[in-house]
């Protein structure tokens, strides 16, 4: 019996998922379905009869033996299974009935519509983690900077003056005619500089140019975009020599020569530190260079478009000045020292993390030639906005048209009296 009950009941567990498939059977056509797999898993002899003769079962199923009662504890079970499935089947109809309607499902976008909202979503993702590539290297942030001046290079106080070179500083340690230094002042700029902390000159000039968003050589006072050429003749007096872009190009030129050569001496062992650093100061040659041509051209297309010298004028000044502003807003990161007398190493990670986006705003400054770009559209609107016909200003003139208009026709008529009296 004990082998029997071993061989058995194995099959009949087995049967339970058989016995759930039909959930709408009542319980007893479950149990007579589950009777008729167990006799024909037993050769045809009825199995439930054996067990009872050798368990004792009476006629209402009452288990006495050890096998049957299994039996029961398995119905018992079917049983709770039962009524736990009815009271989730009334729960999710419940649930069913309560649920707000959903809405009808949009029809599904076109391609060109999710290839859009895909490239935007891209743009969006990266805007967070901005990259910048120079010779060869990308940094993404603070963090590839601080790396990159502990594993390419020493950093030291000596070297402090390297990670900032941008534009605005080239331009801003230029001497035009009549700004040369006396003696004495260059002795008080270089106290000054001791006492701030820095221990040469070169990171002294580059931290005093971030402090003023205008280079020395373009600022000065009055209501001007760029108050040192408030006239075209002072920028270039045509002459391919003489006028302010010139003595700038010509300043340039030497900031960025004696530039590269400190960095070559100061990072002789390092030529990786020394490739993207003199790559900055060569890339700032060329944004100036950029700028310099951008004026004098869109002055001689404003020139063909108002025949108006101080509006054809102006108009590209401000864009330049809108330049300084976008850049001057990256750069004074770079103010945001550590300590006053100290340039520590995550002050310069910071200060050439500045410069890096600074170059990298340039470059798309000039690849949509400074007018297209979003950052400088303000100026430009700024500058129409100023400039504009107002309705006032269209009623005056023509008032003063048609005053002008019969001025004419009395003269007209004055001047046909005396022909005939002539006559």
């Amino acid at each position: 019996m004990a082998s029997l009950c071993e061989n058995v009941l194995p099959d009949i567990l087995e049967m339970k998922e058989d016995y759930y498939e039909d959930p709408r059977k009542t319980l007893g056509q479950r149990v007579q379905s589950l009777e008729t797999q167990v006799n024909s898993r037993s050769a045809g002899t009825n199995l439930l009869s054996s067990l009872s003769s050798t368990g004792s079962v009476d006629r209402r199923g009452l288990a006495i033996g050890g096998s049957v009662n299994q039996l029961d504890a398995v119905v018992a079970r079917l049983e709770r299974l039962e009524m736990a499935n009815a009271s989730l089947r009334e729960e999710v109809a419940r649930l069913t009935a309560d649920a707000a309607p959903q809405p009808e499902l949009s029809p599904a976008p076109s391609t060109a519509m999710l290839q859009q909202l895909k490239e935007r979503v891209s743009h969006l993702e990266q805007k967070d983690n901005e990259k910048v590539n120079v010779a060869g290297f990308a940094f993404g942030g603070v963090a590839d900077c601080r790396h990159f001046l502990n594993t390419k290079m020493v950093f030291d106080s000596e070297s402090s003056g390297l990670f900032g070179t941008d534009v605005v500083s080239i331009v801003d340690g230029v001497t035009t005619e009549g700004g040369e230094l006396l003696p004495t002042d260059v002795l008080r700029r270089d106290e000054y500089a001791t006492k701030a902390g820095f221990d040469n000159i070169m990171a002294a000039k580059l931290y005093s140019s971030i402090q003023r968003p205008i280079p020395i050589p373009l600022a000065g006072k009055g209501n001007h975009p760029l108050p040192a050429i408030s006239t075209f003749a002072k920028w270039d007096e045509q002459d391919g020599m003489r006028g302010l872009r010139y003595e700038i190009t010509r300043g340039v030129d030497h900031e960025v020569n004696q530039t590269t050569e400190w960095i070559r001496a100061q990072l002789k062992p390092h030529p990786e530190a020394v490739l993207v650093f003199t790559t900055l100061v060569l890339d700032s040659k060329q944004h100036w260079m950029a700028i310099s041509t951008f004026l004098t051209n869109q002055r001689g297309i404003c020139m063909q478009q108002s025949d108006d010298e101080a509006e054809a004028w102006v108009y590209p000044c401000e864009v330049i000045k809108g330049v300084f502003m976008e850049l001057h807003r990256v750069r004074s990161v770079d103010a945001m020292r550590s300590k006053l007398g100290q340039l520590t190493l995550d002050d310069a990670a910071r200060m050439m993390w500045a410069v890096l986006r600074c170059h990298q705003l340039m470059n798309s400054f000039i690849d949509l030639k400074f007018t297209g770009h979003p950052k400088l559209s303000g100026y430009s609107l700024s500058h129409l906005f100023r400039h504009r016909l107002t309705p006032k200003n269209l009623d005056s003139m023509k008032a003063q048209l048609s005053q002008f208009q019969r001025e004419m026709t009395t003269f007209n008529a004055k001047l046909a009296k005396k022909k005939d009296r002539g006559a």
